[in-house]
């Protein structure tokens, strides 16, 4: 569940359009867990595990037009329609230990990328290619692994897109002087595509609820376009004891005129109250979230630089699970938000020409699935509370909802 919350909120912090989860560890997913996974606007592809190993998922808004021609428990290969009638060629990857199953691969990045249409071949490739893409542990040394793939990147005219943020994708979660940590994660592009897409970017992310840190690739080419930002009524002020008192105050306030006008005046003022309030409360979770986030790169950061204290780790672990918390509370916020739930039309922001696709090696996103978190509409139904009125005389805030929603 912490793990949903946190890919939810990188999906609508970082308008993703395209999501890859690699090593799932999942013999099976279906449309009914892609639902509650990340809601009904998505199309997905998945394969399954071997047995507790590998496995993989793709996800895509379904705006995006994305075709899947081959996948395997260790890869994902497909071909993205961009703006101008153009083609980018994905190859996902979620690298074996195994050398013999590694050069199959290569083989089959050979095959997938011989043409000259813009590639870009991604994901956790598990073996570094320098000793400083290495914190602790044994001495790096450079092997048969290595060399195949910096082979295949010269064949291939592969460049490697480099990174912001921390650079060590995995951690083995230990402490002191048995932690190790490592650049296991990477994006490259061959020649044709760093051409038509010069503007490519890669965003490594906080750690969080994996060994892996989610990352972003971003591919430039285009345009936005912005909905309309209008605010009504907040479903989700519902689910906050305070809005019955916010708009109990409010309603008890005198007003003059006939008898509509009053009800008139007070339905205003109760519904200003209402925003007024949310700024300041419920708007302070997005703004809590941001900053708490801020702190953990920050730790994570001089964590692959300098190394923390015993007291700094206790610290980290301590803004981890807030920040989980606060996770939980903003999915919450957005998935009630307006009438019809983000997760089914999107964010507001609708990409046309801007491609961003986040990459995460996840082994317990998906081990929570589960039918008994759905109702029959495909909803969380943990979340559809059957909220009381008040006891004192007034108007509720129930009753107000349906004349302030969203048209």
């Amino acid at each position: 569940m912490k793990s949903r919350s946190y890919l939810r909120r990188l999906i609508r912090e970082r308008n993703v359009t395209v999501v890859a989860l690699m090593e799932t560890k999942a013999v099976e997913f279906s449309r009914k867990d892609a639902n509650w996974l990340l809601g009904g606007g998505w199309d997905f592809e998945a394969h399954p595990s071997e047995g507790l190993s590998a496995g993989f998922l793709i996800l895509w808004r379904k705006e995006v037009e994305l075709v899947v021609s081959g996948a395997s428990s260790h890869t994902m290969a497909c071909t993205i329609k961009t703006s101008h009638d153009g083609r980018l060629n994905c190859y996902f990857v979620y690298g074996p230990r195994c050398h013999h199953r590694r050069r199959i691969i290569w083989e089959d990045v050979r095959s997938f990328g011989g043409s000259n249409e813009p590639l870009l071949v991604a994901g956790d490739f598990n073996l570094i290619l320098a000793p400083e893409e290495k914190q602790g542990g044994r001495r790096f040394l450079y092997g048969k692994d290595q060399q195949d793939f910096a082979d295949i990147m010269q064949e291939l005219q592969l460049v490697d897109l480099g990174f912001s943020g921390n650079r060590f994708t995995w951690s083995n979660g230990k402490q002191g002087g048995a932690r190790i940590l490592e650049r296991l994660d990477r994006a490259l592009m061959n020649s044709a595509g760093l051409i038509a897409f010069p503007n490519c970017s890669v965003q490594h992310l906080s750690r969080l609820g994996s060994d892996h840190c989610p990352w972003l690739v971003k591919v430039e080419g285009g345009d936005q376009w912005q909905q309309s930002s209008r605010l009504l009524f907040d479903s989700v002020w519902l689910d906050f004891p305070q809005s019955f008192q916010v708009v109990e105050k409010a309603w008890r306030r005198n007003a003059k005129g006939d008898s509509m006008e009053i009800v008139m005046t007070k339905f205003k003022r109760s519904i200003w109250a209402l925003r007024r309030w949310s700024r300041q409360e419920v708007g302070n979770i997005v703004d809590r979230n941001k900053v708490l986030e801020q702190d953990i790169d920050e730790l994570q950061n001089r964590e692959s630089s300098d190394g923390l204290s015993d007291e700094e780790h206790m610290q980290l672990g301590v803004l981890v699970a807030a920040f989980h918390r606060g996770c939980v509370l903003e999915e919450q916020w957005w998935w009630q938000r307006a009438k019809v739930h983000w997760a089914q039309l999107g964010i507001a922001l609708l990409l046309c020409g801007t491609l961003t696709v986040i990459l995460w090696t996840l082994p317990t996103i998906l081990d929570v699935l589960s039918s008994s978190f759905l109702n029959g509409n495909g909803e969380i139904a943990t979340w559809n509370h059957c909220l009381r009125s008040p006891r004192s005389p007034g108007l509720s805030v129930r009753r107000l909802a349906p004349v302030f929603a969203a048209e």
